[in-house]
Order: structure tokens, then C-alpha cells, then sequence
């Protein structure tokens, strides 16, 4: 690494009362810091993801002109975030962090910020993060997700993707497990017990995104 990379501090804005993170090289660690109070020692490796990270953050930060206007947020989630986006080397997953905190920040978007979606997206990969993201852009992505009939469907996906079936059902049983993602269930033609009709549920073969998934992708979105 470079002297003058070694030597850099780089200070990040968390409200617009003043408080802020500040990370700084000390003896080949790199400290972070809220005010007087210590989070991390992070290593090189960490450092060059946390210097890419802030270098987004600040460009788009710019673009969207929230200096100064920053919603607050508990320090617990600054801290999740960027545990999380330091820790990340692909490109595009540490875009989906930067997207979140700035999301979160910007006192013009009505997010629902719950701790619950920084776990969402941490477990989650570069696979699915595509897969979310192209649903995101899709034009009847709104219409899809108020009609219970509508769904995705596996070959289109697969073929998005590049995915074998293996390969598909490790995604889908992931965002499923996670509440992202549903089965569509119909009650055309099924069976009934009763007067009382049995869903018939599609599987892996016909999904749905959730309202759960609808918000973690409008939380990260551009």
C-alpha cells in the first residue's frame, strides 16, 4: 500500500448534528472511531474495502445533495453497515451497503429501516443480489407484486442467471428461507377438504417476491 494511503483518515457524517465516524491508520491498524468511544481495529484488507466504500459514499452522497441533512440513525446500524461493507470485497454487494446507508440517510426517502434488512442483506449473494436487482427494474414490478397471481418463472430466471437446477434451487431455497421470496399458491384447481379450498402451492418452479423482499430492494435501491 502506498505511504500516503497508509497515513489517510478518512471521517464519515452520521446526522447532521455533527456526529461522526472517523477511521484512521495506527500502527499498521486502522481504528475506528465515534467520538471518544473505540469500534474496530481493521486490517489492510478491510482498510482498502473501507477506502472504496467511502470514496462511493461520498460521490453519491454529493449527487443526491443530502450534506448536512442526514437522518439520523442508531449508531448500532452505522456500525452493522459498514462491518458488513468493509468486509465485502465484491464490487457489487458493497454497492447494495452503500445504497442502504445512504437510503437510510437521505431525509427524502420513506424507507422502513429495521435492523431485520441489514441481516437480509448480509446473507445474501452476488446471484441473488442480480436477481433482485433486475426484478426491481422490471416495469410491472408493482403490478406483479399486488396480483397473488402473478409470479416469476424458473426458466426465465435460470436463463437470466446462467444457473443450473442445482444451482437455481440453492438461490430460491436461500430467499426463501430468508421470507424474501414465496411460492405463488393458487386456488384454481385444487383440491378442496370440505367447502374449503386447498391452496396448491408451485414450489421453486413459480415465485413471488414478498412485501418483506419488496422493501429490502426499495432499502437498496439507486
Amino acid at each position: 500500500m502506498e505511504e500516503n494511503q497508509k497515513d489517510k483518515e478518512i471521517e464519515l457524517k452520521l446526522d447532521q448534528n455533527g456526529a461522526s465516524i472517523k477511521l484512521k491508520n495506527q500502527d499498521n491498524r486502522v481504528l475506528a472511531t465515534i467520538g471518544d468511544i473505540i469500534i474496530d481495529k481493521l486490517s489492510f484488507y478491510r482498510w482498502n474495502n473501507a477506502l472504496k466504500f467511502m470514496d462511493k459514499y461520498k460521490a453519491k452522497k454529493a449527487q443526491r445533495n443530502i450534506e448536512g441533512k442526514e437522518t439520523p440513525l442508531p449508531p448500532k446500524f452505522i456500525i452493522e453497515i459498514l462491518e458488513n461493507a468493509f468486509n465485502e470485497d465484491d464490487d457489487k454487494i458493497q454497492n447494495e451497503w452503500n445504497n442502504l446507508l445512504l437510503n437510510w440517510q437521505d431525509p427524502d426517502k420513506n424507507c422502513d429501516k429495521k435492523y431485520m434488512y441489514i441481516d437480509l442483506l448480509k446473507n445474501l449473494d452476488s446471484y441473488e443480489i442480480k436477481l433482485l436487482k433486475s426484478i426491481s427494474n422490471d416495469p410491472n414490478f408493482e403490478i406483479i407484486l399486488g396480483n397473488k397471481n402473478a409470479y416469476y418463472n424458473k426458466d426465465m430466471i435460470k436463463k437470466f442467471l446462467n444457473l443450473s437446477d442445482d444451482e437455481y434451487e440453492i438461490v430460491m431455497l436461500n430467499l426463501f428461507r430468508l421470507g424474501i421470496c414465496e411460492s405463488l399458491k393458487s386456488v384454481g384447481n385444487a383440491i378442496a377438504i370440505g367447502n374449503l379450498p386447498v391452496k396448491a402451492d408451485a414450489g421453486i418452479d413459480k415465485i413471488r417476491i414478498t412485501r418483506l423482499g419488496y422493501n429490502l430492494i426499495k432499502n437498496c435501491e439507486e
